[in-house]
């Protein structure tokens, strides 16, 4: 009995193997795909924006140089980005939130077609 027990662990074993292979294999070839699609569409954003010739060696050679620059400066300013965040208050409570009022309909003066709930929200 226990023998059949483990042979059918084993085959479910490997059925779950393969499928989750067949995952890795996809998500590795999806992954290769849109970081192909982003060096495509990052090259010709730069080799338009600064006007770069990439039929000439010395060209591509310019442009490689601009191209890196490029991707460098980009690092850089994630870089900034996430140190900016990490910096901000996320814990503060401290802000004020406009309470809805259930009475009557309310007029604003901003916008004289809104009533009601909608209006109150954006009250002063």
């Amino acid at each position: 009995m226990i023998t059949w027990v483990l042979i059918a662990l084993l085959i479910v074993g490997a059925i779950l193997f393969i499928k989750v292979s067949h995952y890795r294999h996809r998500f590795f070839v999806i992954t290769i795909v849109i970081l192909a699609l982003f060096l495509y569409i990052s090259v010709a954003y730069v080799a338009n924006k600064n006007n770069l010739d990439l039929t000439t060696y010395d060209g591509l050679v310019k442009s490689v140089k601009v191209y890196t620059g490029w991707l460098f400066n980009l690092a850089g300013n994630f870089k900034s980005l996430t140190g900016s965040a990490v910096k901000l208050d996320w814990t503060s409570t401290n802000g004020s939130i406009p309470k809805l009022s259930q009475d009557a309909p309310v007029k604003t003066s901003n916008s004289p077609g809104i009533t009601g709930r909608a209006s109150a929200r954006f009250a002063n």
